[in-house]
């Protein structure tokens, strides 16, 4: 039995990171493939606009989907609710994609990204600060390369308020016509882990009942 308790408080220790699925309500992450279906305005694959005017836009079958602006230049922000309630003791891990739907080059557009809750009312609050950053043109991304990605962690202490997690996006600016127009993200994936801590308390605790007991039997 004690091989058993100490084989256990070691796997207490591996966590690993566990996708939470449906952010396009089909995949591990938000791909935004619509086979073929060109402008789909939001909401669409549970995806909402917060301000401004979003669409996931797809151009074939062949080619890759994306959230872009519904103007060329216009800044938007957007939000994903997940559903899953906020846990104490793990690590979120928010990343995208970020790029242009575009011929026109040379441009240049700054971007948010946030992690954080949603209550019952609607209210939004973040877990962290925004990821805040900026990305240069390096070609369209329904076919070529992205022009960058961005990351956001969040760790959660032992109490939590246990509100939905929710993810927001946004293009908070650009420089405008004649340079790439139609920025937006791709690839949205948020991961959770455990944080090893909090198993290693749990089954210290079942480990120290059973010493216990057994002593007590004894």
């Amino acid at each position: 039995m004690k091989a058993t308790i100490c084989i256990l408080l070691a796997a207490a220790g591996l966590s690993s990171a566990s996708p939470i699925g449906g952010l396009d309500l089909v995949s591990s992450s938000s791909t935004f493939e619509t086979n073929g279906t060109v402008s789909n305005p939001l909401p669409f694959y549970g995806w909402t606009n917060v301000s401004g005017s979003a669409r996931v836009f797809d151009w074939s079958t062949t080619l890759n989907g994306a959230m872009i602006g519904t103007t060329p230049y216009g800044n938007y922000e957007v939000q994903y609710i997940t559903g899953v309630a906020v846990q104490p003791n793990t690590t979120y891990k928010l990343s995208v994609d970020v790029g242009y739907i575009a011929a026109l080059t040379a441009g240049n557009s700054s971007y948010s990204l946030q992690l954080g809750t949603i209550d019952a009312f609607f209210v939004f609050t973040p877990l962290v600060a925004a990821s805040t950053g900026s990305a240069a043109y390096a070609g369209d991304m329904s076919s070529g390369p992205f022009s960058g990605s961005e990351t956001v962690t969040a760790t959660t202490g032992a109490i939590v308020s246990g509100d939905i997690l929710t993810v927001r996006w946004a293009q908070t600016g650009t420089l405008g016509s004649p340079f790439s127009d139609y920025f937006g993200f791709d690839n949205v994936l948020l991961e959770a882990t455990p944080e090893p801590l909090s198993g290693l308390t749990a089954l210290g605790g079942i480990a120290l009942l059973w010493l216990r007991r057994r002593d007590a039997i004894r």
